[in-house]
């Protein structure tokens, strides 16, 4: 069954390519055609079949397809003069814990790595200090460490006046805490008082179904 697999997915990858195939998946494809003649019109039919499939998919998704395709035969056929990665025990070809030894090959792979990492494009310095200059600035005066409390600082005083104006459910949000929804609308939801106001709003304007859109926000994360 496997070399049905094998040979149908040739095919349908010698239909791709126009017939132009790898040497050794070509030696493969021939080898295959002349052990199974008696069911190849089968093996062409799924490929067709397959092909046309592949092609009612979305770029993207038939990119992600072939590729993970490609890498499955790879490493259970694969190319000539190579390790199989399925190798293992006694008949294992390749130590994974033994050292790789310091060859041409080895220095010339550092320095190819070291050309692409510097030919990578980084955003500069001065974009992210201004981006951190402008988050310190926006979040600089709701910070209770950085700018005085009102009426009274708790981590200094016993006064838990603070607290309670900022409890999760209280009933006359502060300016403060009101000030600080308007940063983002991450900031809205994240405060449970500002989440239930925000619940009303959709309740008035009859969106109540965009209830359900948070419950997903932590599963994404």
């Amino acid at each position: 069954m496997d070399d049905t697999n094998y040979a149908i997915y040739l095919a349908k990858r010698n239909i791709r390519k126009k017939g132009v195939l790898e040497t050794y998946e070509q030696e493969h494809y021939n080898h295959l055609h002349k052990w199974m003649n008696h069911k190849w019109d089968f093996i062409v039919l799924q490929a067709k079949e397959q092909h046309k499939a592949g092609k009612e998919r979305k770029k993207p998704d038939r990119v992600v397809f072939d590729c993970q395709e490609r890498a499955y035969w790879i490493v259970h056929k694969p190319p000539p003069r190579t390790f199989s990665a399925m190798d293992y025990g006694l008949d294992r070809h390749i130590d994974p814990n033994e050292d790789e030894k310091k060859s041409i090959e080895h220095y010339r792979r550092i320095i190819i790595f070291v050309q692409q990492y510097i030919m990578r494009s980084r955003t500069k310095s001065t974009v992210s200090l201004g981006a951190l200059v402008k988050f310190v600035t926006t979040y600089k005066t709701h910070d209770p460490f950085l700018a005085p409390c009102l009426p009274s600082n708790p981590w200094l005083t016993d006064d838990s006046t603070y607290w309670e104006l900022n409890m999760p459910n209280a009933e006359i949000p502060t300016q403060m805490r009101v000030e600080h929804w308007t940063f983002s609308f991450y900031e809205l939801l994240n405060d449970p008082r500002g989440r239930a106001d925000f619940w009303k709003f959709l309740k008035k304007e009859f969106s109540g179904e965009g209830r359900t859109w948070p419950s997903g926000r932590p599963q994404r994360r």
